[in-house]
């Protein structure tokens, strides 16, 4: 089918989709689960996937570049080959987020414990290879056709957001658990790409707490400077298109997004500040990150939007929660988060509701829990709005619980805490609790989870 040329594709179907849409769901997107007949059929039946996944990405590249070096078909023919392999690569997006949730999420981890490594690595090296393919694949579309008249991106933008918001953060974690280098900067490379051609209007979708989570705690896990450019790339790509400058823009988004997103900016920007490859970057993310927090607050219809976040439409997730509590001064309800979810993943009740010893966190987890706590730390300093709810002791004693068990990670919290000591000693900064801050930050700085850790320490003589 796809050997064929356009007019033939959709003389055939309407859409791609529609041909290998049922053809994917029932080779490769069926649940699986482990066991000794399933195994000895693997190979096979892997194969299958491999060849399926590799020619459906070659035959829509190849009707890519026949319609952007031929020239000759009508516009309104060029068109609809385009739209229809831009509605595939949407679909191929979503396909490849439902194969690692129930796939690499799942059947890779039955693999690893039965010792079938090999196997795991087979399933690892597909998602990698599905999801190059695509980003490819999107970019040729968003750099190669660039008339107006042809191209239609708005498919595209969902798939960008499929890969940006779960794709990413999911398989990027599998992988580095493997000793085997996947070029994951080709990967970022093209995404960033792809990101900073598309329309404002449909970067928009990708505007919230969520992907700054997702997107910070992936950058966190990275040790490549290269790579970890990229990601910051990306994220700046994504967050930089809200102009600071103009107060109408700022209404376009929800506060309570705003908050963390202002806050993970910063936090990265001062975490990755000491690399000197990434210190141009760093400082764009944190001028960025804090003048988001300052415009909060500014709006004159800031009152009526937090009056009942739900009522917005707004997304319910545990951050956009806790942001929008603590703009409403109910600290309460951020507590009470935070003992749903602590009591559902321990049933130990001899151990505090607040300790991080109700369960050991993966790494990933524990970047999560850093930037979380450094971005409500940059958030109650830095932001404009009413956050008494929380004050910098409070965040430093989550901090300082994550760092008595994870003492590695305080090296990365110094440079934050030294941003908010600069922060008070600015008169342009506005800021009212100077001697408070300055006397908790002094003392946290000199406290044992910052100290327990030999880097830590010299970090701490360093500033």
């Amino acid at each position: 089918v796809l050997a064929k040329s356009g007019d033939e594709i959709l003389g055939q179907s309407s859409s791609l989709k529609e041909v290998l849409g049922p053809l994917f769901q029932s080779c490769i997107l069926q649940p699986t689960r482990y066991d000794n007949q399933h195994l000895s059929s693997f190979d096979s039946r892997h194969s299958e996937k491999e060849l399926l996944v590799r020619e459906t990405l070659w035959g829509c590249s190849n009707v890519i570049h026949n319609v952007n070096g031929t020239g000759n078909e009508p516009i309104d023919s060029q068109k609809d080959v385009v739209s229809c392999i831009a509605s595939m690569i949407q679909y191929l997006s979503a396909a490849l987020s439902t194969y690692i949730r129930q796939v690499v999420c799942v059947y890779c981890a039955q693999l690893i414990r039965n010792k079938a490594e090999e196997e795991a690595l087979k399933v690892l090296e597909l998602s990698y290879e599905w999801l190059r393919g695509v980003c490819r694949l999107t970019q040729t579309i968003l750099t190669k056709i660039i008339d107006p008249q042809i191209i239609t991106t708005n498919p595209l933008a969902e798939g960008i957001d499929a890969i940006v918001t779960t794709i990413l953060p999911q398989l990027s974690s599998s992988l580095s658990s493997y000793p085997i280098d996947f070029d994951l900067a080709g990967i970022y490379s093209s995404l960033l790409s792809c990101i900073t051609s598309l329309k404002r209007h449909e970067k928009l979708m990708m505007v919230n707490g969520t992907v700054a989570i997702r997107l910070g705690t992936l950058a966190l896990n990275l040790q490549d400077n290269t790579e970890i450019v990229l990601v910051c790339g990306v994220m700046l790509s994504i967050f930089g298109l809200i102009d600071t400058t103009l107060c109408d823009t700022i209404e376009d988004f929800e506060a309570e997004d705003l908050f963390m997103i202002g806050g993970i900016l910063c936090s990265l920007g001062c975490v990755f500040s000491p690399r000197p490859m990434c210190a141009e970057t760093s400082s764009r993310m944190k001028l960025l990150g804090a003048s988001l927090l300052r415009r909060i607050g500014m709006s004159p219809h800031d009152e009526e939007r937090n009056d009942d976040f739900f009522s917005h439409g707004g997304k319910p997730h545990l951050l956009n929660m806790i942001a929008a509590s603590l703009r409403k001064n109910d600290f309460s309800r951020v507590e009470g988060f935070a003992g749903i979810i602590l009591s559902s993943i321990c049933n130990e009740q001899s151990v505090h509701m607040f300790d991080w010893e109700r369960r050991e966190l993966s790494l990933a987890d524990q970047s999560t829990g850093l930037l979380l706590g450094l971005s409500l730390l940059h958030g109650c300093v830095t932001s404009k709005s009413n956050t008494n709810a929380l004050q910098p002791r409070q965040v430093y004693s989550f901090i300082g619980s994550l760092l008595n068990l994870y003492p590695r990670m305080a090296s990365r919290t110094v440079p934050s805490i030294i941003h908010v000591l600069r922060t008070c000693m600015d008169p342009s900064a506005g800021y009212d609790c100077i001697e408070s801050t300055l006397l908790v930050s002094l003392e946290f700085l000199a406290s044992e989870p910052i100290n327990s850790d030999p880097h830590g320490t010299n970090l701490v003589w360093k500033y």
